[in-house]
């Protein structure tokens, strides 16, 4: 888990990594955010602003699989494939705060 990219009204929130291994014998990930109160999550990759996950409050997770290039592939909340680096969790900060 890395930072999220520097936005005036977001902060890093609390989040994880479980790794897994499919019956292929490759690696899986699953990545997940904690709830922020009300509060917007969301995943992002690469230290960009890729959301591999809708914004909204709740938990968010999202699957990361490996392909055969030993990269590690994603999807965005648009259906697009990504090839992900790096993820982290954020969330929207109050206004004022």
């Amino acid at each position: 888990m890395t930072d999220p990219p520097p936005s005036p009204g977001t902060a890093k929130s609390p989040g994880r990594v479980t790794e897994a291994i499919d019956s292929n014998g490759c690696k899986t990930f699953t990545v997940t955010c904690d709830a922020m109160g009300t509060n917007y999550v969301m995943i992002g990759a690469n230290q960009k602003f890729i959301p591999l996950s809708q914004y909204g409050a709740g938990t968010k997770t999202a699957r990361l699989f490996c392909e055969d290039d030993n990269t590690i592939e994603g999807v965005d909340w648009s259906g697009n494939s990504v090839n992900v680096t790096s993820v982290y969790c954020s969330y929207a900060v109050p206004s004022g705060k």
